[in-house]
């Protein structure tokens, strides 16, 4: 979708000038300084209303809207093609949750299907926060929003690419074990004098 929207970007996100940015460095610090949410569109610049199919914010044909800055700057990655090293360092980064989440939907638009759950299964149970909507108001912990980018293909009127059956097979599969597993160990953690002073119930996705 990123390039999709790049070639649709009618009108300039001025937050970010992607042709002075020439390392992955200064894409990263780019990232910290600029990205405040997930969405592929700037608040309130898209207007869908009447359109349907592949018009109906799918994929941005005849809607305008100007691109956010973390899917500029997630196009700028895709420009420079980055080393596992460097894919590495975005998705354990410290400094920022948005550094890490540009570099888990790196992953998700760029890298073989095959791969995904690879790459994602460490950080499935990940309890990092990060607000993920224009404007505010949509907190997501990351290992959440992976398990939701591994079996759902929309974000915010975005497509992510198909993942063919028989891997999305196996990773709903995975999914079922791992949540099980999840459940059983958070559901009576919370216990005080063999009496339950605190329960989470968690849904799969």
């Amino acid at each position: 979708m990123y390039v999709d929207a790049m070639d649709n970007q009618n009108q300039s996100n001025d937050e970010v000038n992607l042709y002075e940015l020439k390392t992955y460095h200064e894409v990263v610090d780019e990232i910290y300084y600029k990205v405040t949410h997930l969405e592929p569109w700037e608040k309130g610049s898209r207007r869908t209303s009447g359109q349907t199919g592949m018009c109906g914010g799918v994929r941005g044909v005849g809607a305008g809207g100007i691109v956010s800055t973390a899917y500029c700057l997630l196009y700028k990655l895709f420009t420079l093609k980055l080393t596992r090293k460097q894919l590495n360092g975005l998705i354990t980064h410290c400094d920022s949750p948005y550094i890490r989440a540009l570099g888990f939907m790196y992953i998700r638009y760029v890298l073989p299907p095959a791969q995904l759950l690879d790459w994602y299964e460490p950080y499935l149970d990940d309890e990092e926060e990060l607000d993920v909507k224009a404007g505010g108001g949509q907190i997501m912990r990351i290992g959440m929003m992976l398990r939701q980018w591994l079996v759902k293909l929309e974000w915010f009127s975005t497509l992510f690419p198909r993942i063919p059956v028989p891997i999305q097979q196996k990773i709903q599969k995975h999914l079922e074990v791992s949540f099980m597993f999840y459940h059983f160990r958070y559901s009576y953690m919370y216990t005080w004098s063999g009496n339950e002073v605190g329960t989470e119930n968690y849904t799969l996705i």
